[in-house]
């Protein structure tokens, strides 16, 4: 009976830890595509503000 307690948790135990692992590269995917979507994000800002200074249609910034 100790023995087949034993196996029940080691069982549920092995199910909680892989429900957090997927739980954790769940969230990870998530943090990876919105970061990558704020380096877009700049990236295009910079690629504009660039374009604009190109066309003459602002000042640069002093360094």
């Amino acid at each position: 009976m100790a023995m087949r307690a034993y196996n029940n948790v080691s069982a549920e135990e092995k199910a909680w830890a892989y429900h957090l692992s997927m739980d954790r590269a769940e969230a990870d995917y998530w943090n990876g595509i919105e970061l990558a979507e704020e380096k877009g994000v700049k990236k295009t800002r910079m690629e504009t503000a660039r374009k604009m200074l190109s066309m003459g249609l602002g000042e640069p910034l002093s360094k």
